[in-house]
């Protein structure tokens, strides 16, 4: 069987101050150059996210994409980039949340009015939750037809059967021939008659 080597990491720089490298300069902390990003490069990323945001990607699919194409963490591709993609989404729209949801909602009517019948159903549900009139879900418990639930307390025992032990039927048992009762409590010493 053969084991990968892992190679070693080059160790943190503990200094306290940045060391300059000829790959770069390495940050307190860090145990690599860390190379950050022009402005250029920046705008280049936030496009390739919205981009993707457009097309319809999912959040693992820009992740991936971002790491594949520019090998960014999934974190920095969410904290910078997707935050930065859907604001200049929403600036170049250059459409307000409330026009968009009058947009929404205009669009649903006119589905609910002319669409097909599933479409209507489907619009029609959406704009009862828009608008708030579905009433709160509420599930209730009950017996036999409609009545209250009937509960009772009941003793369960459960017995697990032991390697020697046997069951005598009357809630007792013996363990290799002697009685639990008796190999609980000491036998009692008869006090001294002289």
């Amino acid at each position: 069987m053969k084991f990968k080597t892992v190679p070693e990491k080059p160790p943190k720089n503990l200094t306290g101050k940045t060391i300059v490298t000829p790959k770069g300069k390495i940050r307190p902390g860090n145990r690599v150059p860390l190379k950050k990003a022009t402005l250029e490069e920046m705008e280049e990323r936030i496009d390739f996210c919205l981009k993707l945001l457009i097309r319809g990607a999912t959040k693992m699919e820009i992740h991936k994409a971002m790491a594949d194409k520019y090998g960014l963490h999934y974190l920095t591709t969410d904290i910078i980039y997707v935050k930065r993609a859907k604001k200049l989404r929403q600036e170049r729209a250059n459409i307000s949340t409330g026009e968009l949801r009058d947009f929404v909602i205009t669009n649903l009517l006119d589905v609910a009015k002319v669409g097909k019948d599933a479409q209507r159903v489907s619009a029609c549900s959406e704009l009862i939750d828009i608008g708030g009139f579905r009433a709160p879900r509420r599930t209730e418990l009950t017996g036999a037809e409609g009545g209250p639930l009937v509960t009772s307390n009941q003793d369960i025992v459960i017995v697990w059967p032991h390697e020697g032990v046997e069951n005598n039927g009357n809630g007792s048992t013996k363990k290799n021939g002697e009685s639990k009762e008796a190999s609980r409590h000491p036998p009692e010493v008869a006090p001294d008659a002289g």
